[in-house]
């Protein structure tokens, strides 16, 4: 009995726990920024048509059920021999510029394309969205995740090499 305990898979691995979770927290984000620029209504409105039930739901599947170890039914998002760390600069430039992109792209297609306002409102509401502390809030976010982020720093084996190469130079520069 004790081997087959001991055989169980551990799960999806942290990293993956919290990578749902985001995806689940921008889904939700997305879908009501795009009801604001859709609707014209305020965040206040599209917030306060949602019950308790359906928040606790949503503090259940984007908290609870992907980071306190729902491991049976959790994505498998980042496999544990994987390295999804940036390679440098030019990585965490690029992952900032996804982030931001696929909002805007989100917001553009949710909100503008698919709204039931005339089209200049929607515009209108697009291009206000864009501009208030709201999406600047969020932008401020992606960029502190790719430029600040652990899971973005140098990997174990670029350090090392790093630190050979200041030993290197140090050496040369002894009498």
């Amino acid at each position: 009995m004790e081997s087959v305990l001991r055989r169980r898979k551990a799960g999806p691995r942290p990293a993956s726990r919290v990578a749902f979770s985001l995806a689940f927290l921008w889904a939700i984000l997305m879908l009501a920024a795009s009801n604001t620029i859709a609707t014209g209504s305020s965040w206040a409105e599209v917030f306060g048509q949602i019950g308790v039930l359906q928040w606790v739901l949503y503090a259940w599947l984007v908290i609870g059920f992907p980071l306190l170890g729902a491991d049976v039914m959790s994505a498998d998002l980042i496999p544990r021999e994987r390295d999804i760390r940036a390679r440098g600069r030019w990585d965490r430039v690029r992952c900032f510029v996804l982030l931001l992109g696929a909002s805007v792209l989100a917001l553009f297609v949710l909100g503008v394309l698919l709204g039931d306002r005339p089209w200049d409102a929607r515009l209108a509401g697009f291009t206000g969205f864009l501009a208030s502390p709201v999406f600047v809030t969020l932008a401020l976010l992606y960029a502190a995740y790719a430029f600040l982020s652990p899971v973005l720093w140098p990997t174990g084996a670029r350090v090392v090499r790093r630190l050979a190469r200041s030993e290197r130079r140090d050496r040369a520069l002894e009498p």
